[in-house]
């Protein structure tokens, strides 16, 4: 906090942007490499703005798991404040444009549709060297997993239950693009191996 002010009974609090937001449950979320705030959904989801400009609000279940996002081109790419209202909206900040987000997560807000959240990859940590756990819900019992490098060759192929951990020991360093395919639904999440 960098200050408070007050005016007509009325206290501000001031915050700088610098900095991360930590917590015993943020502490090792997959896929968070800096937090700057966390909001608490009623459903028990966790939604923590972050540092990625893909997806700059993330949301986690009690596991730790990932299990939705924002994407970054819905509120500017990028986040730091996070927040929900009596009425279930998500809100949040954007530093770089100066703008306030109210979110709809299933009806909408007037005349705009609600947010689609498709279920969502996350990684154990990325890049990686010797491994990284592929993390991700809502997936049926007939999900696979796949692995590309950058030419298009599949490197790697299996079942996906949820959490599947790709081993690096025999992958040259590079990028790579994971895929968990389910019936016609198809999530991806691009890797590096260092």
């Amino acid at each position: 906090m960098i200050g408070t002010s007050s005016y007509y009974g009325f206290v501000a609090e001031g915050y700088s942007w610098t900095g991360s937001h930590s917590g015993i449950f943020l502490a090792g979320m997959p896929s968070v490499t800096a937090s700057y705030d966390a909001g608490y959904r009623s459903d028990g989801t966790v939604w923590v703005a972050n540092d990625a400009s893909d997806s700059p609000i993330k949301a986690f279940n009690t596991s730790g798991v990932l299990v939705q996002y924002i994407p970054g081109d819905l509120v500017g790419n990028a986040a730091r404040g996070v927040d929900f209202d009596p009425d279930g909206y998500l809100w949040c900040s954007n530093p770089n444009t100066d703008k306030l987000y109210k979110i709809s997560l299933t009806t909408g807000i007037g005349d705009q549709p609600g947010v689609t959240i498709q279920p969502a990859l996350g990684c154990s940590s990325n890049p990686f060297q010797s491994y990284t756990v592929v993390q991700g819900s809502g997936f049926s019992a007939e999900a696979r997993i796949e692995v590309f490098d950058m030419s298009g060759r599949e490197v790697l192929e299996a079942p996906f239950g949820g959490s599947f951990t790709v081993g690096g020991q025999a992958m040259p360093a590079g990028t790579y693009v994971v895929r968990v395919v389910d019936g016609t639904t198809a999530q991806g999440l691009r890797l590096v191996k260092l």
